[in-house]
């Protein structure tokens, strides 16, 4: 089913790809978010401000846009990672081809650093809780600010616990749906009998 080829084509990319190098943010960028300029067939990246007490979380992604009537392509990497898993950068990640695989052509892909990693903000362990909850209203938000209100949720270990969180959110009226579920390598999902399975279409 679709929902096998979407997982297939996560695990079977081009490891070849690479990242280029991401030049500097200009200024005068938008309270909202601020852009980077990197080569046209790789992802774009942002950053949003998620309101968090008094300073607000700088919560990184990587985005490629997609036909806008699709579910995104929701990634979130695992413990002591970033979005580098997925973008190549990462000895061992995907290896990139996820940004160019022919199978997810129309898909938009955003991959969210969770705070403490990659390029989004490091709060203390006294601002911030660092639990699967807290990511998960995070990367609620910066969907939210996104535009993105359907998704396909992959994560990688910890991220996968995220994604379980950020469905649990859903069911309480977030406003986010949820179209499948896939994990790699830490919470394990049974697709014949949790209630993220659905197949893509």
């Amino acid at each position: 089913n679709k929902l096998n080829i979407i997982a297939s084509a996560v695990i079977v990319l081009n490891m070849a790809a690479s990242m280029p190098v991401v030049s500097a943010a200009s200024e005068g960028t938008t309270e909202q978010e601020v852009h980077w300029i990197i080569e046209e067939e790789t992802p774009q990246i942002k950053q949003y401000l998620v309101p968090h007490g008094s300073t607000p979380l700088s919560i990184t992604t990587y985005e490629r846009s997609g036909n806008t009537g699709l579910p995104a392509i929701l990634l979130l990497h695992g413990q002591g990672l970033s979005s580098d898993f997925w973008n190549g950068s990462d000895k061992e990640g995907f290896g990139g081809g996820i940004w160019t695989a022919s199978s997810l052509k129309d898909y938009r892909i955003i991959a969210v650093d969770l705070p403490g990693f990659g390029m989004s903000s490091r709060p203390s362990a006294e601002d911030f809780s660092y639990t699967l909850k807290a990511d998960a209203e995070v990367v609620q938000q910066v969907l939210r600010k996104a535009g993105v209100t359907s998704i396909h949720g992959v994560g990688h270990s910890m991220g996968a616990g995220v994604l379980l969180e950020l469905y649990n959110l859903a069911q309480q009226g977030s406003g986010l749906n949820f179209k499948s579920f896939s994990s790699f390598e830490g919470v394990q999902v049974d697709l014949k009998t949790d209630p993220f399975y659905n197949t893509i279409g």
